[in-house]
């Protein structure tokens, strides 16, 4: 009896530690830029990784970017506007209460992700634009922080991936300057 207990314990044991996904540690290098363009400093940091690197992962790990959709393609919805309001038991009123206005294109993608701001918490309207490349992944984010589409972005981000569809580079940009690049090495 108790081999039959010590053999279903390593058993167990293998498949724990083979189901486990093996965290990697990743090197970044995360650039701040001067106005003039130069680097005004560099840090390095390095993280444990054990997914792909998404834009979760940088807004958790670099805080950048901040704002976006929780999924980009909805197959639900095709040509459609569709406004999400913070509180639906609330009333329909942006003083007391905000919204989330997902704008998708023919191919279920949300071309344009705006937020009708908040007037109790002090967070401002915007407007992010995102793009995608021919593999339905964002590869640039154009914000005003207005509802003004006329208006020039005020901020940008362009991501790079790599062959395995992780981020491996993201550019944020502040009224066309290069502000931050993050890299993974």
């Amino acid at each position: 009896m108790t081999r039959a207990i010590t053999t279903l314990l390593a058993v167990f044991s293998f498949i724990t530690v083979y189901g486990q996904t093996q965290k990697k540690s990743v090197l970044f290098v995360h650039t701040y830029f001067n106005s003039d363009g130069s680097i005004f400093k560099t840090d390095k940091k390095s993280v444990f990784v054990d997914k792909v690197l998404d834009l979760g992962f940088y807004r958790k790990q670099f805080y950048k970017p901040y704002h976006f959709p929780e999924k980009f393609i909805n197959t639900k919805f095709r040509n459609q506007t569709i406004e999400v309001w913070n509180d639906s038991t609330k009333p329909k009123d942006i003083k007391s209460n905000w919204t989330y206005t997902y704008y998708y294109d023919n191919f279920s993608r949300v071309t344009l992700y705006s937020y009708s701001s908040c007037f109790i918490c002090g967070q401002q309207a915007f407007n992010i634009q995102i793009y995608y490349d021919k593999k339905n992944r964002p590869i640039r984010f154009s914000i005003r922080h207005s509802f003004e589409k006329d208006l020039p972005e005020s901020e940008k981000y362009e991501f790079r991936y790599d062959d395995n569809g992780n981020i491996v580079q993201l550019k944020f940009f502040n009224e066309g300057r290069l502000v931050e690049q993050i890299d993974k090495t």
